[in-house]
């Protein structure tokens, strides 16, 4: 399971570099990240070797503004009994609760919009 976007459209990368940018935003994203992170999730993504102009070298979030896309996935384990999880009624929970743990970083993608 997973969300996010492999490659920012160059409108939204410019967006998302303002946000990033942004005490505020910006730090609400690494927060974001780094829980997700800590509960499993892996992120990746595109990314530049260096920081983007004009953005100083050092900056706080330089590597979330090096990134031309931003995707977390998380592999989720199924119960013992598998194929009656993938056909079974338990099917959806297992998918809503998957879904739902990656409810912070899209609630901060649609700053985005």
């Amino acid at each position: 399971m997973g969300a996010g976007l492999s490659l920012l459209p160059p409108d939204l990368l410019l967006r998302y570099r303002g946000l990033v940018d942004r005490p505020e935003t910006g730090r609400e994203l690494a927060s974001v990240l780094r829980g997700l992170e800590t509960s499993g999730a892996q992120v990746g993504g595109q990314s530049l070797r260096r920081v983007p102009l004009p953005f100083a070298t050092d900056h706080e979030r330089g590597e979330l503004l090096k990134r031309l896309g931003l995707v977390v996935a998380r592999v989720e384990a199924l119960p013992c009994a598998i194929p009656e999880a993938v056909i079974g009624p338990a099917f959806p929970e297992l998918l809503t609760s998957a879904f739902s743990r990656l409810a912070p970083l899209r609630r901060w993608l649609r700053k985005l919009e």
